[in-house]
This record gives structure tokens, C-alpha cells and sequence, in this order.
């Protein structure tokens, strides 16, 4: 806290004096605008709902969770440790903000490369913008992408009509012999787990995980909805995971029938 009111005084302290000089442009109020926003980014990464990420060895944001979750503990960036200071989220307004000109000004983003980067210089027609009511998946109310289909049609010999007309249905998939509550299950067993895998359950559905070769556990996770609020920081343990132990053998259809994971991984004599 005392490091962000010492950089708010300095930035009132450089906003006075450049209004002494002279009013303020559109681009210098732009400049403290952005100055501004990265002060307060700075206290993103530190507060009380601040984590620290064990995976990546890195303070993770406020808006990590989209929540106000209690955390158990917190973790503070320091603003004073050389290149994890205030050049590093000024680095990262930086970074946006060229994002941002790449994104509406083309042109300028281009000529910026070249260092000739300057919005006073000749006038700009921003490009059309189409607007429309129908839905995101449906493009075909755009004048433009109409034309690049039809050309790519005729260049490639589709016919554009009935690739359109055409019922796109996805084929239905066969349902998957494991459930990742099968899975679960697995992972609570050490007896039902391949040799030298080591499994520690952290919370519900979530356990730190490590494999033969692995020189640190990594956190992986059995619930999908847990997995879709912190991809970043977890593996979803199913098969197609790259952490999913490849199988030596499989059995067949048959060799399964009216056999399941959890009767495989029943007590005896329950």
C-alpha cells in the first residue's frame, strides 16, 4: 500500500506539471488515462484474494476466479524485485494497447513497426462495420464473406448451394466405457493405480498428481466444471490428457460385458 500511494503522488505530482505547461493534448490525456489504469492493475496481484500458483511459480490476479471465493492463503506481488516491478505491468498496458491499435488501426500498428508511428498525420476512414441480429454461427448475411465463399467455391470445384442446402448433422458418438466418476474412483484406489503413480487427494475431485519421470506433481482434476474455471492451473484427467497413463493392453468388447469400474473396485465381501 505504501508503494501505490508513493505512485499516485508521482503521477499527480507529472499530471500537474504537464497542465502547467500547457492544456493537456487528446494524446497526452490518452498517455496518463493508460498511466492510470496500470497504476491500479498493480493491485490486481496484490491483494487478499492473490493466490500463488505452485505450477507455474507465479502470483495469480484477482480475476483469476471470477468469484469472491475464500483463499486459504494469499500471495502479494512485490513491486520492487527487478523485472517483476512496475516495468513489467507497464510492459503489459504496453502490450495491450498495441493489441488494441493492431485490432482498430491496422495501418498504424504496421507503420509503428517502421517507427513511423503517428495518429496527427493524415486522415482515416475507419473500415464499414455490418451489424446484424442472427446468429454468430450464421455469416452469411455478410456481403464480404459471401464473396470469399463463393470464390473459394469456384477456385476449389464445391458447390456452394448445396454445401449450404446440405443437412450438416454431427454423427452420434458412441458413449465412452469410462465416466470420469469411473475415474475418480480410480484415482482414491493406490491398489487400482499403475506402478510407481503417486496420487494425493487435495480437495473433491482435485489431486496432485505424479507419474514415474514427472519431476514434480502436477494438480489435475476429475470434475469438467471445476476444469473450465482454472484451465490455466489444472489437467483434466480423462483419456487424451497428457498426463493419462497410455494403456499396455486393452480388453475386448465382450471381455467387458456386465463388468464396470466401480463392481471392479468393490470390497470384498460388501
Amino acid at each position: 500500500m505504501l508503494c501505490h500511494g508513493l505512485t499516485v503522488e508521482v503521477f499527480n505530482e507529472l499530471l500537474a506539471i504537464e497542465n502547467s505547461r500547457k492544456p493537456l493534448t487528446d494524446l497526452s490525456k490518452a498517455a496518463f488515462t493508460y498511466l492510470a489504469l496500470t497504476i491500479d492493475s498493480m493491485l490486481n496481484y496484490g491483494n487478499r484474494s492473490c493466490r500463488w500458483d505452485s505450477l507455474t511459480e507465479r502470483v495469480r490476479s484477482v480475476f483469476d476466479r471470477h468469484d469472491f471465493a475464500f483463499c486459504w492463503s494469499y500471495a502479494e506481488m512485490s513491486p520492487l524485485l527487478g523485472e517483476k516491478d512496475y516495468d513489467w505491468i507497464v510492459e503489459k498496458t504496453a502490450k495491450s494497447i498495441d493489441e488494441l491499435i493492431e485490432l482498430s488501426r491496422p495501418d498504424e500498428g504496421h507503420a509503428a513497426e517502421r517507427g513511423e508511428f503517428n495518429f496527427s498525420g493524415a486522415k482515416w476512414s475507419p473500415p464499414s462495420i455490418s451489424i446484424a441480429c442472427k446468429s454468430g454461427d450464421a455469416l452469411d448475411h455478410l456481403t464480404e464473406v459471401r464473396e470469399k465463399q463463393a470464390d473459394q467455391a469456384n477456385r476449389e470445384g464445391f458447390d456452394l448451394d448445396a454445401m449450404v442446402d446440405g443437412d450438416l448433422q454431427e454423427p452420434p458418438r458412441p458413449m465412452s466405457n469410462l465416466t470420469l466418476h469411473d475415474l475418480d474412483m480410480v484415482l482414491q484406489r493406490a491398489d487400482s493405480l499403475p506402478p510407481g503413480l503417486v496420487v494425493q487427494k487435495l480437495q473433491h475431485g482435485e489431486y496432485a498428481y505424479q507419474a514415474p519421470g514427472m519431476a514434480n506433481p502436477v494438480r489435475i482434476t476429475t470434475r469438467p466444471e471445476y476444469f473450465d474455471e482454472h484451465s490455466d492451473s489444472l489437467e483434466l484427467w480423462s483419456p487424451g490428457s497428457p498426463f493419462f497413463p497410455m494403456p499396455e493392453a486393452e480388453a475386448m468388447q465382450q471381455e467387458l460385458a456386465g463388468i464396470s469400474i466401480p463392481t471392479l473396485l468393490k470390497p470384498p465381501g460388501s
